[in-house]
């Protein structure tokens, strides 16, 4: 998921959801990179997130968390890119505005910084897979 914060700083935290959620959803990792191109992220900004000290989190239907924070130099506007390996879900909600492009790939994907493999969010004119 492609993030623009809009104020600097030197650490990050981020907050995942299940709002919507019928059922629970496993993520096994979740990171924070600086955006390249695409789905690309600048070599070595690669920050892993933990939830309490770990690397993985379980929520509930209707569940939130906040990561921890992580020292991580922020520049207002500048595109980050949170990853989440998901292990588990029932059912996945979009926005139906994002206003920018997001991408998966399937497999635990969320540590890597090229890009490759991975593959543009349809929008909902598209052939979703969520």
């Amino acid at each position: 998921m492609v993030v623009r914060p809009t104020i600097s700083g030197h650490q990050v935290r981020v907050k995942v959801e299940n709002t919507l959620g019928q059922a629970p959803v496993v993520f096994s990792a979740a990171y924070i990179g600086v955006v390249s191109t695409g789905a690309a992220l600048v070599p070595g900004s690669n920050k892993r997130l933990t939830f309490a000290g770990q690397a993985g989190l379980t929520l509930a239907p209707g569940a939130g968390a906040y990561s921890d924070p992580v020292r991580f130099d922020v520049e207002a506007f500048q595109r980050l890119a949170v990853s989440l390996d998901v292990v588990s879900e029932s059912d996945i909600s979009a926005h139906a505005l994002g206003l920018v492009t997001n991408y998966f790939a399937a497999g635990a994907q969320a540590a890597g910084t090229p890009g490759s493999g991975f593959a543009a969010v349809p929008d909902n004119g598209g052939n979703s897979p969520f």
